[in-house]
C-alpha cells in the first residue's frame, strides 16, 4: 500500500471514534429529552444535527478531497490558459524555420549539400511530409480547451515535431558535414549557416524558457525543453 492510501486510511480511522462518541452522546440526549417530554422541535433539531455529524464524520474527508481537487484543477487551468498564449506564439514563430521560400537554418544546410560535391551524399529527408505534420499541428491549436491536459497534449505533439526537425534536418546533417570535413565548406556558406544558427538557437532557448516556466508553475516535468544544439562549422 502506498503512502497516499495509508494516509487516507489513517485519516478515516481517526475520525471514527470521534464520530461514534458524538453520535452516542447526541442520541442519548435525544432519548432523554423525549422521555422528559421536551418540545419536539428541539428533538427534530437535534436529530438533524446527528445526521449532519454522521455525514461530516464519514464523508467529510471525501468532501474535503473533492474541494481540494477542484481548487487545484481550477488553478492549473488558469496556468494552462496563461502558458498557452506563450506556447502558441512559439509555434507560429517556428514557421520561419519551415518556410521553403525563406532563408533559414534548414535552407542553409541544404545549400551546403547542394553546392558542394563533397557533401552531395549527405542524407536529408524530403521535407514535404514534415511540413504536413507542422501544418496539422497549427490546426490542432484551435482545439485547446483551456485545461492543463489539453496544453500538455499540444506541447508533447509540438516537442515531437521540433525534435524531428532538429534531428533530421539540422543536427544530424551538420554532424555528417563535420565528419567529412567542415574545412570543405566555402566561407560564404559558413557565414550564412552561422547567422541562421544563431537565430535558431535563440528560438530553442525561448522554447526552453517556456517549458521551464510551465513545469515550475505546474510543479511537474510535463514539458520538454531540451533539444540538441547543432554545432558550428
Amino acid at each position: 500500500m502506498n503512502l497516499k492510501k495509508q494516509a487516507k486510511k489513517k485519516s478515516i480511522t481517526e475520525h471514527i471514534p470521534l464520530v461514534t462518541g458524538t453520535f452516542i452522546a447526541l442520541t442519548t440526549l435525544v432519548i432523554v429529552l423525549a422521555t422528559l417530554d421536551y418540545d419536539e422541535n428541539i428533538i427534530i433539531v437535534l436529530l438533524f444535527i446527528i445526521t449532519v455529524v454522521l455525514i461530516i464524520g464519514f464523508f467529510g474527508n471525501l468532501i474535503k478531497q473533492k474541494i481540494t481537487s477542484y481548487s487545484q484543477k481550477k488553478e492549473q487551468d488558469k496556468f494552462a490558459k496563461h502558458h498557452f498564449e506563450d506556447f502558441k506564439k512559439l509555434v507560429l514563430r517556428f514557421e520561419k524555420f519551415t518556410d521553403s521560400n525563406k532563408t533559414n537554418i534548414r535552407r542553409a544546410v541544404v545549400e551546403i549539400k547542394r553546392n558542394h560535391d563533397t557533401f552531395s551524399k549527405i542524407h536529408i529527408p524530403d521535407f514535404t511530409f514534415f511540413e504536413n505534420f507542422y501544418v496539422q499541428h497549427k490546426v490542432h491549436l484551435n482545439q485547446f480547451n483551456g485545461t492543463k491536459v489539453s496544453l500538455v497534449a499540444l506541447a508533447m505533439e509540438f516537442a515531437n515535431i521540433l525534435g524531428m526537425y532538429n534531428k533530421l534536418y539540422i543536427y544530424e546533417p551538420i554532424e555528417e558535414i563535420r565528419d567529412i570535413g567542415s574545412d570543405e565548406v566555402q566561407r560564404h556558406y559558413k557565414r550564412e549557416y552561422k547567422q541562421y544558427r544563431e537565430e535558431y538557437i535563440a528560438f530553442l532557448n525561448s522554447y526552453k524558457n517556456f517549458a521551464d516556466d510551465a513545469n515550475k508553475d505546474f510543479k511537474a516535468n510535463d514539458f520538454r525543453g531540451y533539444f540538441d544544439i547543432p554545432d558550428e562549422l
